[in-house]
């Protein structure tokens, strides 16, 4: 009998995750944007270039939260949360979009840490108040405020 062979993850694939829809694992080159129930890269092509990790025994979680970078071939869950001060848009659900700085951290629940009432680190006591939703602001909502 020969020796066992370990299985690696080669060098070149950056990032895992789980699709919504059935398709499983899979590890991408570049790191994929989540769109409804699938993971793409976003590289301008309709097509993503992936591989299953179908063969290995993981669950990486719900996939809209499954990303993980692969570093030194392990799996490593990415976080990522803005810096303290950076401007950040955030909502509850229905409600409208408002502008804040983040306090630069998210809470047990992964809900995003922000000054309260649009004030910033320096302006607002330490008040904060945790929002569901969040995204960066595009470089046209930058140069409105």
């Amino acid at each position: 009998m020969s020796e066992p062979i370990e299985l690696k993850i080669d060098a070149r694939w950056k990032w895992a995750a789980k699709d919504g829809d059935g398709g499983g694992h899979f590890a991408y080159l570049e790191k994929p944007v989540f769109h409804g129930r699938r993971w793409s890269e976003s590289r301008g092509h309709d097509y993503c270039t992936y591989s299953s990790l179908n063969i290995f025994d993981i669950d990486l979680g719900e996939p809209a939260d499954s990303l993980h970078q692969i570093i030194g071939g392990k799996l490593v869950k990415y976080v990522d949360v803005p810096a303290d001060g950076e401007r950040v848009i955030v909502w509850h659900d229905d409600s409208k979009k408002l502008r804040r700085y983040s306090a630069g951290g998210l809470d047990h629940d992964r809900w995003l840490t922000c000054y309260s009432d649009g004030m910033d680190k320096w302006s607002s006591r330490g008040e904060t108040t945790q929002w569901k939703n969040w995204r960066r602001p595009t470089p046209e909502e930058l140069e409105e405020s």
